[in-house]
């Protein structure tokens, strides 16, 4: 896609779903985008219990992947390294960014989002970009920062969004294409 492609904020943009797509995925009262190219998957805030599963195969996937990059910054330095050392938390932080923004710019899902057919979009329905990606990741950090607050909010929330979906004007939608047969 060439820079002339993009929309002005930064975001490609969705190409438009057939008429027919957009009829059979969307409910009356719901709005429909199209993030795959393919068919539309119907923006709704997925349910706060279908999130936490998605976020705990997620979690057990980021934890292998924490534990090989400690393997690695311990050979390196050739030595245990010190409990609470800044470069070293921060290094642990950048494969966590490394890990969530890299699967949302690629594919728009991480791969424990993908049994649960979810996937991160805009609040416009467009792909997520680097800036709503990053901008997502350090606001969930807020969330779960403040006691977990900003995902607990999901469960009271008419809209089910977490805080960092508000902050960051992102959202976890369905996405029925994922692992169709």
């Amino acid at each position: 896609m060439s820079p002339s492609q993009k929309q002005a904020d930064g975001h490609e943009p969705a190409e438009a779903p057939a008429a027919d797509a957009v009829k059979a995925n969307a409910p009356a009262n719901k709005t429909a985008a199209n993030v795959t190219g393919d068919t539309a998957p119907v923006i709704i805030s997925v349910a706060p219990l279908r999130r936490l599963a998605a976020a705990f195969y997620d979690l057990l996937l980021l934890t292998s992947v924490l534990f090989a990059g400690a393997g690695i910054a311990v050979a390196v330095v050739g030595d245990a390294v010190q409990a609470g050392t800044l470069w070293f938390q921060a290094y642990l932080v950048g494969l966590m960014y490394a890990y969530f923004v890299g699967f949302w710019l690629q594919a728009g899902y991480t791969p424990g989002m993908r049994p649960w057919r979810v996937r991160i979009v805009c609040s416009d329905g467009t792909r997520i970009g680097l800036t709503d990606a990053s901008l997502r990741f350090a606001f969930g950090w807020v969330s779960l920062l403040l006691c977990g607050a900003g995902f607990i909010w999901a469960f009271f929330a008419r809209d089910r969004l977490m805080w960092h979906d508000r902050w960051s004007a992102t959202c976890i939608a369905r996405d029925e294409t994922l692992y169709k047969r």
